[in-house]
């Protein structure tokens, strides 16, 4: 009888282990998984960075465009209205030279006829016809009016040849300018062209950057909801998990405090962002260490926090120790309160060596000063 009691008690045991270690396996995979989600959030909350970086250079690309196209736009109209303006004054212009072209052929006829008539008449003579009158006074009035008319005729056909050439030269002033302004019309013409072509490719690569920016977006919502569940699977592990720290943190380095926790303007992406731990500066090398005792459930390269190192301390509490240069424990070790675990480095997204460390409950970053004794 106390054979088989003993026998059952064995197999119990071994059954009690097989479950315990399955269990820690399956924790350690979802941590795992976890930690590359976490890792491929951060990566594409980077990208997402740079495409709305993209993103406003092309908008702000567009708006000089948009301001030239305006401007473009405003010298086409001005140039349509000289152009319509020059026509006009061709077209009187055209009409008032034929007008002159045709009174200066009429008095040309005129004028001929008369010479004409005068030597066909020739026996007559102008003399004859001037000194067959009555009287002399009457031949005299005939003789000096007759000079005067032919005088008249000849000023007038002159003034007509000048007002015929100032008029010849204006039309032909005018053509110059009509030309011109057509010419800067159709170069306008082009410029708009290649500017709309270029807003519209502009265009559509901004729709490209906001398509990829809402995909990565996207994507981020739904590894943050997985992220989510896991957490929270992990928590309700954790919290039947037996208490492994002492309760109360170290400081995990020596050094001073170059940023402390909550809102700050990020070193290196220039932007108003929450710091979830406190940052200590010291020189490469330093020595880091546990502020509880517990166990490594992350130690790797983890994006922009670097060669890091998570430790689980129960109770649902957890630290993260980054930046590292070097890190000297494993996934799954168990370690003390105070151990050496890695030095201090510059590795991830760091201005300088530095240790980011982290004290997170129940998933959510705490104040570490809060807790630092």
């Amino acid at each position: 009888m106390r054979k088989i009691v003993f026998i059952l008690l064995i197999l119990s045991s071994l059954f009690f282990n097989t479950l315990l270690g399955s269990e820690t396996k399956t924790s350690n995979k979802q941590e795992e998984k976890l930690q590359k989600i976490n890792t491929q959030i951060q990566i594409n909350q980077q990208k997402i960075n740079v495409k709305k970086r993209k993103e406003k250079r092309e908008l702000s690309s567009l708006i000089r465009l948009n301001r030239k196209l305006d401007q473009i736009d405003y010298l086409l109209k001005k140039a349509r209205k000289n152009l319509s303006l020059y026509k006009n004054e061709s077209e009187k212009t055209k009409h008032k030279l034929a007008k002159l072209e045709q009174k200066y052929k009429l008095k040309k006829i005129a004028i001929e006829n008369r010479v004409r008539q005068i030597y066909k008449n020739k026996s007559l003579g102008i003399l004859d016809f001037v000194f067959s009158q009555k009287d002399l006074i009457t031949s005299l009035n005939y003789a000096y009016y007759f000079e005067k008319i032919m005088d008249a005729d000849f000023k007038l056909v002159k003034g007509i040849q000048k007002e015929y050439k100032i008029l010849k030269t204006e039309r032909k002033k005018l053509a110059n300018q009509t030309f011109k302004i057509r010419n800067l019309k159709t170069e306008i013409n082009s410029k708009k062209t290649t500017l709309a072509q270029k807003k519209k490719e502009k265009n559509r690569y901004l729709s490209l950057i906001r398509r990829e920016i809402q995909k990565f977006e996207k994507e981020n919502k739904e590894l943050l909801r997985t992220s989510q569940e896991i957490s929270s699977l992990i928590q309700r592990k954790g919290q039947k998990q037996k208490f492994l720290g002492t309760g109360s943190f170290l400081r995990p380095c020596r050094g001073w405090i170059s940023s402390k926790f909550g809102y700050r303007r990020h070193p290196i992406f220039k932007k108003l962002k929450f710091h979830t731990g406190i940052d200590i500066a010291a020189p490469r090398g330093y020595k880091i260490s546990a502020a509880d005792s517990g166990k490594v459930i992350f130690a790797g390269r983890w994006g922009g926090y670097g060669k890091a190192t998570i430790i689980d301390h129960g109770n649902n509490f957890t630290t993260v120790y980054a930046h590292q240069s070097r890190i000297l424990v494993k996934k799954g070790q168990q370690v003390k309160k105070g151990q050496l675990i890695g030095y201090i480095g510059s590795t991830g997204y760091s201005t300088g060596p530095h240790l980011h460390f982290e004290i997170r409950k129940n998933g959510r970053p705490q104040n570490p000063l809060s807790y630092i004794k």
